[in-house]
């Protein structure tokens, strides 16, 4: 048993209180690697950090962005009730317009066929006023032809007149050399009834020419009359000489 306890202590390496190099290796192939994978992992932690932080900027550019839109969403929202409410009351409006408009068509159809109508009437009333004028121009120069007959007529009454006041004075004088010859002879009540009969003579001349005027104006004024109412045109006729009156017998 001993001598099997001394050659299991003589086969064993003798480092004299050393680690073995092999545990050195490890140890410092473990200390190379864990430097390596700190490295590494502080590297990855950095550009983690940066990522993150630039995640946070993007993340509070994106929350005031957010905010933004939100504000911008509900001014918006405001905006579209606004402009719903606004259309509202323009279609309501266009609806009132639309009622108006309809309504004056049918004032402007009804204004239309009155317009006609009236332009109907005036072109009959236009015609009607061409036919009066056309017969008023005919009355006028038939009324022109019987106020040159009317003046001859005149002329020739005075004409007329004339030549009684002749024939009466020239009976006048005839009658009174008579009358002047019976009153010396009979006295002072025959030359008062002598006058007097030629004055009666002489008013009865008178009375004839005025009675032969007042029947020719007369008739005159009887022709006139039938084509006045014969045109149908409503003149003034002129107005008729008034009827002799008894002359005087010369006291």
């Amino acid at each position: 048993m001993k001598s099997n306890g001394s050659n299991r202590g003589a086969l064993r390496p003798h480092y004299g209180g050393r680690a073995p190099p092999f545990l050195l290796a490890a140890l410092l192939i473990g200390l190379v690697l864990i430097g390596f994978c700190y490295y590494n992992l502080s590297s990855q932690y950095s550009a983690l950090e940066v990522q993150y932080r630039d995640l946070q900027e993007r993340l509070r550019a994106v929350a005031e962005k957010r905010e933004s839109l939100e504000t911008r969403y509900d001014e918006l929202k405001k905006t579209l009730e606004d402009n719903s409410k606004s259309l509202d009351e323009k279609d309501k409006q266009i609806s009132m317009k639309e009622q108006d408009r309809a309504a004056l068509e049918v004032a402007l159809r009804k204004k239309e066929d009155d317009l006609m109508t009236k332009s109907r009437e005036a072109d009959t009333a236009a015609k009607a006023l061409t036919g009066c004028l056309q017969r008023l121009n005919e009355t006028s120069s038939k009324l022109s032809e019987k106020e040159t007959s009317l003046t001859k007529l005149t002329s020739e009454v005075d004409a007329l007149k004339a030549a009684v006041r002749d024939a009466e004075t020239k009976a006048a004088a005839v009658e009174r050399v008579p009358a002047k010859l019976a009153a010396s002879e009979t006295g002072q009540n025959t030359n008062i009834k002598e006058p007097e009969e030629a004055a009666k003579k002489e008013g009865g001349a008178k009375e004839a020419g005025n009675t032969l005027q007042y029947s020719m104006v007369r008739g005159w004024l009887h022709g006139s009359s039938e084509t006045r109412v014969h045109t149908k045109v409503t003149t003034h006729p002129p107005t008729p000489l008034p009827p002799p009156a008894q002359s005087r017998p010369q006291a």
